[in-house]
């Protein structure tokens, strides 16, 4: 099972400098409440509205001026450089990785197979399906939640690198 859609939520308080907080894409966002939200490490895509609802709660949630940023994987990169199958050994278990690509959807099914002792074990063993987003998704569904299309940035890395087709990360910085 995927951990939950986690990402964290800063904001200002008078007491305590910043406060922070966990939130799952799921629960209902506090109206032009927050400075910052960042979604890190590729925590969208698992399910089918992801993106869409994180776009949605951030424009309800962030205050004028307040910033989105998502880190994602760049699909080009992942397509040019990733294994179709993988075999990772660790004591006595073995884990053999299988990569199934739908470039069509931009979509991936990584299957993980486990055996310790060179049994296989169904209860270790995973599928994760999702979903890679592309600058065109982020920019087509941004525009739908009222985000404008000065206010969106793409880099390569989270050094704030240029992004391009080589560039390992697809991060995006919108403004509200």
């Amino acid at each position: 099972m995927v951990v939950s859609y986690i990402f964290l939520t800063l904001q200002q308080n008078q007491k305590n400098g910043i406060l922070g907080k966990r939130q799952s894409l799921d629960e209902e966002f506090p109206e032009n409440h927050v400075d910052l939200i960042l979604n890190l490490n590729t925590s969208i895509g698992y399910k089918k509205n992801d993106l869409k609802n994180l776009l949605r709660n951030s424009y309800t949630s962030l205050k004028k001026g307040g910033i989105l940023i998502i880190d994602l994987m760049n699909p080009a990169f992942f397509y040019k450089n990733f294994e179709e199958q993988m075999i990772f050994n660790f004591k006595d278990y073995e884990v053999n990785q299988t990569i199934k690509i739908n470039k069509i959807y931009n979509s991936i099914v990584s299957t993980w197979d486990v055996y310790k002792n060179n049994e296989y074990s169904k209860d270790l063993s995973r599928e994760l399906k999702f979903k890679l987003y592309t600058t065109n998704d982020i920019i087509c569904s941004s525009l739908y939640y009222n985000f404008t299309l000065s206010n969106i940035s793409f880099y390569g890395d989270m050094k704030g690198n240029e992004f391009h087709e080589n560039s390992p990360r697809l991060i995006v910085k919108i403004t509200k």
